[in-house]
C-alpha cells in the first residue's frame, strides 16, 4: 500500500465526522472507558491541554475528561480491579 502524506490534512474540521464514526465501531468491540482512557493518557502524554482532551472527547461522545482523569488515576495507581469494575451502582440484588 502506498500511503501519501499529502492526501489527506489530518488538521482539518471535516476530518472529525471520520473521527466521529471510530469510536462507534470501537464501542461495539470494547469499552467505551477503556478507549477513553487510553485515548485520554495519549493525549496527556503529548502535553494536549487538559481542555483540548475534554472538548475532543466530548465531541465523538466518550466520556469528559474529568471523569476520564479520574479512571486513568486508577489505573495508573495499580487499582486494576476498581477501573475494570462495570457496576454502575444501584440495586445490587435480582429484580424477580
Amino acid at each position: 500500500m502506498n500511503i501519501d502524506d499529502n492526501e489527506v490534512n489530518f488538521n482539518e474540521k471535516l476530518l472529525l465526522t471520520d473521527i466521529d464514526d471510530l469510536p462507534e465501531m470501537c464501542k461495539s468491540k470494547c469499552s467505551a472507558k477503556y478507549l477513553s482512557t487510553l485515548l485520554y493518557m495519549s493525549l496527556r502524554f503529548f502535553n494536549i491541554k487538559w481542555k483540548d482532551i475534554d472538548d475532543c472527547l466530548k465531541g465523538i461522545d466518550f466520556m469528559t475528561a474529568e471523569t476520564i482523569h479520574k479512571w486513568a488515576t486508577l489505573y495508573i495507581k495499580g487499582d486494576y480491579e476498581e477501573f475494570s469494575n462495570d457496576l454502575r451502582g444501584g440495586k445490587q440484588t435480582d429484580s424477580f
